[in-house]
């Protein structure tokens, strides 16, 4: 059964990355502007609820900048490797 992201809580102004794929596993919330190494070995999931204009970076394993995601609200069930919450 897959998580519903409705009946989770995500505080104004932060990104969350979660282990497994829709937003299951653990978590990590961040709400600096630094970078955080997924060590995740498997894709995980993502919401960003931030400031309008914020967008979370997302590097490779190499640190090379691969894509970003949209502004706040946004949320993505299947992803990883390094994440810059800007």
């Amino acid at each position: 059964m897959l998580a519903d992201p409705c009946a989770l809580s995500f505080l104004y102004g932060y990104f969350y990355a979660y282990s497994g794929s829709n937003w299951r596993g653990t978590s990590i919330s961040m709400c600096e502007h630094t970078p955080w190494r997924i060590l995740w070995t498997a894709d995980g999931s993502w919401v960003v609820n931030q400031a309008a204009g914020t967008v979370a970076k997302f590097s490779d394993d190499s640190g090379v900048s691969r894509w970003n995601g949209g502004g706040a609200f946004t949320m993505d069930d299947d992803a990883w490797y390094w994440v810059q919450n800007c």
